[in-house]
Formats: structure tokens, C-alpha cells, sequence
């Protein structure tokens, strides 16, 4: 059971996240995750609890962008922010973005040589894309540099997710 500064401190921390949406136990299955699909089933669940239509915010994180991943970061929180503050459903995906991290490094460890962690993009995102409950995906400034975000264009063209390319949006 999480006390209500620990809960506060956990929606400090992850601003986009909608309380309405995300509850401890959310936070809690996701520190549990030890592989890339059991994300999934947390990511279901909070996107069970949508209105229709939902969007996914798709761009450079690892690779590409700004060059670091904190910096990538902010540009995505500013984006889920922009979208939010118009009104529009959006999936955060920012609080999985320290777990995908996690496991991804351990991945790498046991894949010496590889180099990109196709499991993120196969055993986590292509299922939520996949689910029926991501309509649109929108694609911050720049996705082009992402390697990541290519592969993500292509599966939501071949699944037939909408797609929406944003102007630069500054943290």
C-alpha cells in the first residue's frame, strides 16, 4: 500500500500521467516488470480507461533527437502536455520509459553486439499498437532520427493507425 506523499511524490515525478488513469498499482506492476511484455498488460489496463480516440506520442528517445535521452524526454513531456492541454485523449507513455530502460541494458548484456533492443518496439509497443486501443499516433518534430520511431511509422501504416506529424514544440 503506497501513503498518499508517496503517491504525490510518484505524479510529481511523472506529470503527463493522469491520476484518473494511473494508479499506484500501475506504478507499483511496472517496478515489478522484469521483461518488455509484462508491460503490456499495464499499458491495457490504463488504456482500457480512455475515451476513444487515443494517441501515442512517437520520436526519437534513445537514439536521434537531441542527442540524450533526458533531453528527449522533456521534448516528449512537452508534446503528451501540448496534447493534453487540448483536449485530446493521450496514452503517456513516459512512466514505462525507466523500466523499457532497465531491462533494455540488461537485454544488451545478455545480446553483446546488438545494436538496438528490437524486443521494445516488438514485445511492447507493436502489441499496444496492435491492441485496437491506440487510434493515432502522433510524431513530434524530427522523428526521422529516431530509429525507433521509423520502425513505429511503419506499424501504424501496415495496422492503418492514423497519423499526425506535429510542428517543433520546445520543453
Amino acid at each position: 500500500m503506497i501513503n498518499i506523499q508517496a503517491e504525490e511524490e510518484l505524479f510529481r515525478l511523472h506529470p503527463c500521467a493522469r491520476k484518473a488513469l494511473w494508479s499506484p498499482k500501475s506504478f507499483i506492476a511496472l517496478d515489478g516488470a522484469e521483461s518488455f511484455s509484462d508491460l503490456v498488460p499495464v499499458a491495457i489496463d490504463i488504456l482500457e480507461c480512455f475515451e476513444e480516440p487515443v494517441t501515442i506520442v512517437s520520436g526519437p528517445i534513445s537514439t536521434g533527437g537531441l542527442g540524450t535521452r533526458e533531453r528527449n524526454m522533456a521534448v516528449f513531456r512537452a508534446v503528451i502536455q501540448r496534447l493534453q492541454s487540448q483536449n485530446r485523449s493521450v496514452f503517456d507513455q513516459t512512466p514505462f520509459e525507466n523500466v523499457l530502460f532497465r531491462i533494455s541494458r540488461e537485454w544488451f548484456r545478455q545480446n553483446p553486439g546488438e545494436v538496438y533492443c528490437m524486443p521494445i518496439l516488438e514485445d511492447f509497443y507493436e502489441p499496444i499498437f496492435s491492441s485496437g486501443l491506440i487510434s493515432r499516433i502522433a510524431f513530434i518534430w524530427g522523428w526521422q532520427s529516431s530509429f525507433g520511431a521509423r520502425w513505429e511509422r511503419i506499424k501504424a501504416i501496415e495496422i492503418g493507425l492514423e497519423i499526425d506529424d506535429l510542428p517543433r514544440i520546445e520543453p
